[in-house]
């Protein structure tokens, strides 16, 4: 198992590409995580929206 100071070094060109491809993946994750949470934010809201207008 590599460590991320191992992508992040300078000296070696080769782990330039790979890293920010990797970046770009976990920026992706991150952004998924985030819109699923807000889903589910809105999603709640909404329920509890609806139950209080009955």
């Amino acid at each position: 198992m590599h460590t991320i100071f191992a992508d992040l070094s300078i000296f070696n060109p080769y782990n330039a590409p790979r890293f920010e491809f990797m970046s770009l993946a976990h920026a992706g994750a991150v952004a998924v995580l985030i819109v699923l949470l807000l889903a589910m934010f809105m999603y709640r809201q909404k329920l509890r929206s609806s139950e209080s207008a009955r």
